[in-house]
């Protein structure tokens, strides 16, 4: 019995001898073929972005990266087979190390002046979903990958969407807090070349925006009104973002948002209660109570 026992294990380490062969064979093959058929763009003719962004390890990706003569081509995605940066299709994987990768051949490329076919496409929208990669981030709610891109100097935090959405539209729509602060704080830094004060002004001005539904990133926060069983989730996004903005906005920006609350009232959009509840908001960020005003009497507190 022990001789047959010792006769299996045998076989079974020549079993796994030739399994481990045949898979670095095939990985030979592979690096073969991209490297003596004009670098790794031929062979990602061969899959879709999605699959090379999800499939290879971090390691392999890098390698292929590396091996790609223009990062900006588009491949061909499993929707439909319509193109895909690799950029895009890393933010869609949520593997944060392979996002990082793009984003470092990006710097790699502007150090060695090499040009890009697809000029800028790091911010374009992609051709399926419609979305921009940072926006897509956003909307997955991946906070270390949207902070990764809104750090990237490559990154444009202003660039829209096909639905004509800003990242800040897009962080108001999907009540992300933590990605809105990012891309504010980015916007008034963004250009070393202008003043403190002329960036302040851009991104004041990126605030009342508007989107093919014709909203700004206020009305994107507080859109649509929570029915009567509904989470204040919206209400409190607007008012997150008063409170992020406030610093920057004028006398006349608060009547711009007063003025849009009463356009989607007369439009239907929004009902009078819900509109006073926006207007309590902007009121108390103009106006906020002081200590005093917030203390109760202490004969009222008693009872």
């Amino acid at each position: 019995m022990f001789k047959e026992i010792r006769k299996l294990k045998r076989h079974t380490k020549r079993h796994s001898f030739l399994v481990q062969g045949t898979t670095i064979l095939s990985l030979l093959a592979v690096l073969h073929a991209y490297t003596c058929r004009g670098g790794a763009a031929r062979l990602l003719d061969m899959q879709t972005s999605d699959f090379m962004a999800m499939q290879p390890s971090p390691q392999n990706f890098q390698v292929i990266v590396d091996n790609t003569t223009d990062i900006s081509l588009l491949v061909p995605s499993k929707d439909k087979h319509k193109p895909r940066s690799l950029l895009y299709a890393t933010v869609l994987s949520g593997i944060l190390e392979k996002v990082k990768i793009v984003l470092q051949r990006l710097v790699n490329d502007t150090e060695r002046n090499i040009k890009h076919k697809n000029e800028n496409f790091q911010n374009l929208p992609d051709e399926s979903s419609g979305k921009t990669p940072l926006t897509k981030s956003i909307e997955m709610g991946d906070i270390l990958i949207v902070s990764a891109l809104v750090s990237s100097t490559h990154i444009d935090v202003t660039s829209v969407d096909n639905e004509k959405r800003s990242p800040l539209h897009m962080a108001a729509i999907c009540n992300r807090e933590q990605a809105f602060s990012l891309i504010w704080n980015k916007l008034l830094t963004q250009d070393p070349t202008k003043t403190q004060d002329q960036n302040k002004d851009a991104a004041r001005q990126s605030l009342f925006q508007k989107d093919k539904k014709d909203h700004s990133v206020f009305a994107s926060a507080y859109l649509p009104e929570p029915g009567l069983f509904g989470s204040n989730a919206n209400l409190k996004m607007f008012k997150y973002i008063l409170g992020i903005v406030k610093e920057s906005l004028q006398e006349t920006d608060f009547k711009e948002i007063d003025k849009e609350i009463g356009t989607l009232q007369h439009k239907k959009e929004i009902g009078n209660k819900y509109a006073g509840k926006l207007r309590n908001e902007i009121s108390l960020i103009q106006h906020p109570p002081t200590p005093t005003q917030n203390k109760k009497p202490e004969t009222e507190a008693k009872k």
